[in-house]
């Protein structure tokens, strides 16, 4: 077996070369991928976090709009509750109103009447009486 290393020395010492040489290779491309992959890590990270901005600042944006349209329908909602009040309100005058109208409508028509009758007796009243 002695024999055998003496005369194959130069070839496994070019294997081992080889070996050792495609190690370090590998070792090198590997750090390399490292590096890249970290790079690539921190760009994707700095996109991440002006994403996140983006979104908190387009989320800040929208939360502003609607408490905008909120407040404009509660303002619209109170203005259309006044105007519905202030409808009823009316509705009522004019009910109050027609009662009014009738009640008055009643009394021509009655003190027309009592005229009419008070007419007939100033008319009887003022013919001569028959002779006797």
């Amino acid at each position: 077996m002695p024999n055998f290393f003496e005369k194959h020395s130069t070839t496994l010492t070019t294997i081992a070369t080889i070996i050792i040489a495609f190690a370090a290779l590998v070792a090198i491309v590997h750090q390399r991928f490292d590096a890249q992959d970290k790079l690539i890590s921190q760009r994707f990270d700095a996109q991440d976090r002006r994403t996140d901005n983006l979104d908190a600042s387009m989320n800040q944006r929208f939360d502003a709009q609607d408490k905008r349209t909120d407040n404009l329908e509660a303002n619209m909602n109170r203005r259309f509750d006044a105007q519905e009040r202030r409808f009823d309100r009316l509705t009522d005058e004019v009910s109050e109103l027609r009662k009014l109208t009738v009640s008055i409508s009643e009394r021509v028509s009655r003190n027309e009447g009592e005229i009419d009758v008070i007419r007939e007796q100033i008319q009887a009243a003022d013919k001569p009486s028959p002779p006797d």
